[in-house]
């Protein structure tokens, strides 16, 4: 079944961006946990689907003020 806006596999992601299979099945899942990524079970493949033509994160990053102690992470 095709699923416009599928990738054909993790693999093929992992392929087109020459990255390891591992670090793209882990980042997919992630991005799956937090919905901005749909798994789709194709058979044997698991197919990242993404549903949005773009996606906009507005992200703060606050460095430390000098003297301040390290929050735990």
């Amino acid at each position: 079944m095709a699923i416009e806006g599928a990738a054909e596999s993790i693999s093929a992601v992992a392929e087109a961006l020459d990255r390891d299979y591992r670090a793209v099945h882990d980042d997919v899942s992630l991005l799956d946990d937090y919905g901005l990524v749909f798994v789709v079970e194709d058979g044997q493949a698991k197919r990242p689907y993404l549903p949005y033509e773009r996606i906009h994160l507005d992200v703060e990053l606050i460095g430390e003020q000098p003297g301040e102690e390290r929050a735990p992470a």
